[in-house]
């Protein structure tokens, strides 16, 4: 009898972790591919590109405009290629910088293209301007800004002090700021947290200061993931609007709202992004756990979970568009919609682990979409 009720449990809790973990999802592959090679519209152009695992292709960033245009930094040259929504190329943008010259470096004694040394950190305005923010080794280097035709409107000399840790992230917010996100080498760097991990311009380059905040709508309100003491929870409050165009710490501005929800144990839920409705987006896993996502909407004052199980997701991209995932595969538009990006070999299945000719493989986008 014992034995019974024992199955029955077992039985019980796989239909609950089903409910949990199966959200019922189609992929749309984007029409467009995106290919590796020399010709205008292709990545790693003039690098006499060698046999790469996947992750070995993956490009700096990724990002889509108010259009949905999108935008793709090459991780070999540093050429910003946009494309339209459904990966046809428009043009590409050649950062003119001495560092980005093809050129060879002896790195402990192995030679690499000197652009390999640089990272690039994309970001879109309401405009459909482009920011391209250039780091060395992490740290800041340059911030450019292009319109959405890739004509250079400015190259930015930002007052000091600015970024001397790693560099994260750019925004542009609702309030034409430019605010660049960081993050101390050194956990025990009290002195710069105190201080804000946020450091402000305006769009002339002025400093204007640093916060602590993490993001900003279309309306101005202001937004803080709150880590104090909330272990394996996902904790976010949101400030009322600065009226009056100062810069200041989140302890000094009225709390409007919070929301919170519990994340399973070991899980990273970093920001995916913030939609044109305000809605800001997580998105993570931890190990042997699915695919999450939590959508935090203020208005409604609700929180929306999406759970994909991971394997399934993997497999079907795999057996259906031979495609592997990137490590952090997943895009966020601002109409609200969820891309996943990968790369997809020509010549048949490939692993994460696979030795991969730049000829057989390309850049593959989809989008997720999910059944009510």
């Amino acid at each position: 009898m014992k034995l019974k009720y024992f199955y029955q449990i077992v039985l019980i809790l796989l239909i609950f972790l089903g409910n949990v973990y199966s959200q019922d999802f189609e992929l749309k592959e984007l029409k467009g591919k995106i290919k590796f090679g020399d010709d205008p519209g292709e990545l790693g152009k003039n690098l006499q590109l060698k046999p790469s695992i996947p992750s070995g292709f993956v490009p700096d960033d990724i990002i889509f405009d108010a259009e949905n245009s999108i935008y793709v930094c090459d991780k070999y040259s540093k050429r910003i290629i946009k494309y339209d929504s459904e990966l046809n190329f428009l043009f590409e943008i050649k950062i003119d910088d001495e560092h980005f010259k093809g050129r060879l470096v002896n790195i402990d004694n192995r030679f690499i293209p000197e652009e390999s040394l640089y990272g690039i950190h994309l970001e879109t305005d309401k405009y459909m301007n482009l920011y391209i923010l250039i780091t060395q080794g992490e740290i800041f280097y340059r911030l450019m800004k292009y319109d959405k035709n890739g004509k250079v409107i400015n190259n930015f000399k930002l007052d000091e002090p600015y970024p001397m840790e790693r560099t994260t992230g750019i925004l542009i917010s609702s309030k034409n700021l430019i605010l660049i996100r960081t993050t101390p080498y050194s956990p025990v760097n009290f002195g710069y947290f105190d201080k804000g991990l946020t450091f402000v311009y305006s769009l002339n380059g002025k400093f204007i200061g640093r916060t602590d905040y993490l993001t900003v709508d279309a309306i101005g309100y202001i937004y803080k993931r709150d880590t104090s003491n909330k272990r394996n929870a996902l904790w976010i409050d949101q400030f009322e609007p600065l009226n009056n165009g100062n810069i200041t710490q989140t302890a000094s501005l009225k709390l409007n709202a919070s929301l919170h929800t519990n994340l399973p144990e070991n899980t990273s839920m970093p920001l995916l992004g913030i939609d044109s409705q305000n809605m800001l987006y997580y998105a993570g896993s931890g190990p042997g756990t699915p695919f999450l996502f939590k959508i935090f909407d203020f208005k409604d004052n609700k929180i929306t979970e999406i759970s994909l199980d991971r394997k399934e997701l993997e497999s079907r991209l795999l057996n259906q568009f031979s495609t592997v995932l990137f490590h952090d595969p997943f895009l966020l538009s601002p109409d609200g919609n969820i891309y996943l990006t990968g790369i997809k070999s020509k010549v048949g299945q490939i692993t994460s682990g696979s030795k991969c000719n730049p000829s057989d493989i390309e850049l593959n986008i989809f989008k997720l979409e999910l059944n009510k």
